[in-house]
């Protein structure tokens, strides 16, 4: 498998998103997402990322510090199975697809 550097510039088309939006963005599943939250949880960690907004259930994301956190622990970290090993593919081919060519975008604003 291929590693994407953790520097790698990615064009993000909103600041912000939901927990089922961001799964879609990294194409994941969000049970997928849901036991990644569970299994930080129980290890007294959060999900870098996942932020809660005052006065309601919901949470938000940031997707630059869950792109960080996808890279270093799940995706170069070693695999324990076959189906981890196919779903962290997938998830790398997606982010190939995010990739901004540098060269392009030195006068596009990053968002």
């Amino acid at each position: 498998m291929d590693k994407i550097s953790s520097s790698c510039n990615f064009r993000f088309t909103r600041l912000y998103y939901r927990q089922k939006e961001l799964a879609l963005l990294f194409g994941i599943s969000p049970r997928t997402l849901d036991r990644w939250i569970a299994e930080e949880g129980s290890k007294g960690k959060g999900v870098p990322g996942r932020m809660k907004l005052k006065g309601s259930r919901s949470y938000i994301w940031d997707p630059m510090p869950f792109h960080q956190w996808l890279i270093e622990e799940k995706l170069c970290s070693p695999v324990g199975n076959e189906h981890a090993l196919a779903e962290n593919k997938a998830i790398m081919a997606n982010l190939e697809k995010k990739r901004i060519n540098p060269e392009s975008s030195q006068n596009q604003k990053h968002v």
